[in-house]
């Protein structure tokens, strides 16, 4: 359960000692950051019956410490930013959320596939061209190589200083 849930059913449920209601409130964050990577202080605020800045911070300061979330505050856009968050115990509610996030990361994990075979076969594509291009070269070279050698030692077997002059 959630702190929400704990003040929900408040009078059907025995008193929470300090360290009963922190936890709650720790697992609370926990199963708020399941939900969304972005979660608004106020919203944080709400759920936690928190009034004091302080002390929200170091419930999230705990939950960090603690391994619970990874992620940090961001105190300009008064909003905490998770990275990732502890796994808590699946409830039936939940695994339709499981589902659709799971399904959700399969498709962005396939489209990302998709795309870098797309990125692998363009380089692949380039580097064959680029190949083909200097094989080309060098056999325009070799032969540029060979006729100038020819040509030298035609013009060096026939008297000549290895130079040809032509007349204009």
């Amino acid at each position: 359960g959630t702190y929400p849930d704990y003040k929900a059913r408040r009078a059907e449920l025995p008193e929470l000692s300090a360290a009963q209601r922190r936890k709650l409130l720790l697992l609370t964050i926990v199963s708020l950051a399941t939900k969304d990577k972005l979660i608004k202080f106020s919203d944080l605020e709400a759920a936690l019956d928190v009034t004091n800045a302080r002390e929200l911070e170091d419930l999230i300061i705990d939950a960090v410490y603690q391994g619970l979330i990874v992620g940090k505050m961001d105190q300009e856009n008064q909003c905490l930013e998770v990275e990732s968050v502890a796994c808590r115990d699946c409830r039936e509610e939940d695994i339709d959320f499981i589902i659709d996030t799971l399904g959700a990361w399969h498709e962005s994990a396939h489209s990302m596939l998709t795309s870098l075979d797309g990125m692998v076969k363009h380089s692949q594509d380039s580097a064959a061209k680029q190949r083909a291009s200097w094989q080309e070269l060098e056999t325009v070279i070799q032969a540029t190589k060979d006729a100038l050698k020819r040509e030298s030692e035609t013009g060096l077997a026939s008297g000549g200083s290895g130079v040809t002059f032509k007349a204009m």
